[in-house]
């Protein structure tokens, strides 16, 4: 998922900065249109790759659990039928498939990871090209036909994306809300530990 990685580096701040940084940021406008299209269908593609892949680890989960299942039943049955020659055939395989569990369990679960970060890029570009669209016809409709023009020249003459632009800038994480309530938590959390500790010491010591 390096596609995703790369787009949801575009976010909403990350706009505000390149778009404050240009000298005429209406010219930015168009080209941004036209490259958050395209950076969209990319993310549809590939959120359609990713919901494919979780199906399909599904599917090969529940596969082996039901065959773990049916192991297990078939064994009672071959106990029950006084076959233990089959009843150990049967709890040997199951043995097998189990071991197999842990990875299609976590095969399952990256791929419903993938699956919602693609969904999460799709909705996030779809937020910024919404406010590039926004300011876009926020421009008097002559202006806005100079601007596409320009931009056009522009971009010929640039020859890269301005896309990239946006990505590469830097955007400060917002405070915690939480961040007050921290130092309190872990101040708790090590004092309980201590106390803990020193039960232990003291019954330790009553042993003796």
């Amino acid at each position: 998922m390096g596609l995703i990685r790369r787009l949801e580096r575009i976010t909403a701040g990350r706009l505000a900065a390149f778009l404050h940084a240009q000298e005429r940021p209406e010219l930015a406008l168009p080209g941004l249109l036209a490259e958050l299209d395209e950076a969209l269908a990319q993310a549809r593609r590939a959120q359609a790759k990713a919901h494919s892949a979780e199906r399909s680890a599904q599917r090969r989960l529940d596969e082996l659990t039901g065959r773990v299942a049916r192991l297990a039943r078939g064994a009672q049955l071959a106990l029950e039928a006084g076959d233990q020659a089959t009843a150990r055939q049967a709890l040997t395989a199951q043995l097998q498939a189990e071991r197999l569990l842990p990875a299609r369990a976590e095969a399952l679960q990256a791929a419903q990871a993938a699956l919602a970060d693609a969904r999460r890029v799709c909705q996030q570009l779809q937020a910024v090209r919404a406010e590039v669209a926004r300011r876009l016809q926020s421009l008097p409709t002559l202006d806005r036909a100079m601007t596409s023009a320009q931009a056009a020249r522009d971009g010929a003459a640039r020859g890269h994306r301005l896309l990239d632009e946006v990505a590469r800038l830097v955007e400060p994480d917002p405070p915690s809300p939480l961040a007050p309530l921290e130092a309190p938590a872990e101040r708790l959390t090590r004092d309980a530990e201590i106390q803990r500790r020193l039960a232990t010491l003291r019954n330790r010591l009553k042993d003796r």
